[in-house]
């Protein structure tokens, strides 16, 4: 797979896998048309719409950062919205 091109205005640090798995779980509530890819040449999962080939958000489990457009305020909203 091609690293996608995504600028993204945040970085939330220290984002560990079991908040990813929530996060994701959250995104895919709200947006069902998501789908989560895992890279092969490193260790990221990148969040696209079906059909679609910009991410919506990239995470990096080696550094344990998450990369989106969202505030970290919004990223943990969503979290805590969705269960």
């Amino acid at each position: 797979m091609a690293t996608p091109i995504s600028i993204f205005l945040n970085k939330v640090e220290k984002f560990f896998p079991i908040d990813f798995m929530e996060f994701t779980r959250a995104f895919k509530k709200s947006h069902q048309n998501l789908q989560v890819v895992q890279s092969k040449d490193d260790n990221m999962y990148y969040g696209f719409f079906k059909g679609d080939s910009i991410a919506q958000f990239k995470y990096d489990k080696d550094s344990l950062k998450l990369y989106t457009d969202l505030s970290s305020t919004q990223v943990f909203d969503l979290i805590r919205k969705a269960k």
